[in-house]
């Protein structure tokens, strides 16, 4: 039986009393740099909101939106490609009939 979803213990949490982590705690979850976590929540791909203005500003992330956004992935399912063929194999040529 495999398991879908981290035990609690794995689970993310926010460092507020309302769940919200910053950029570096969601990259130390999801072991991504802080760098690509931003670009991430540029591009709207990971929901965030912003707090603060010009060089002040920083991103939150609510742990239960991030959560969500971790299953949404986990259940689209992208097709791996087939296996390799081992090398000084070649498929066999299909003739028309």
């Amino acid at each position: 039986m495999s398991v879908l979803f981290p035990p609690d213990s794995m689970r993310p949490r926010g460092s507020g009393p309302i769940g919200l982590m910053s950029v570096k705690e969601v990259a130390a979850y999801l072991a991504l740099s802080d760098t690509r976590v931003a670009l991430l929540i540029r591009d709207n791909l990971i929901p965030a909101f912003d707090i603060g203005r010009g060089k002040y500003r920083q991103w939150r992330v609510a742990a239960r939106d991030l959560e969500t956004w971790l299953q949404q992935r986990r259940a689209a399912v992208i097709p791996r490609r087939p296996p390799r063929r081992p090398p000084g194999t070649r498929a066999s040529p299909q003739r028309p009939e």
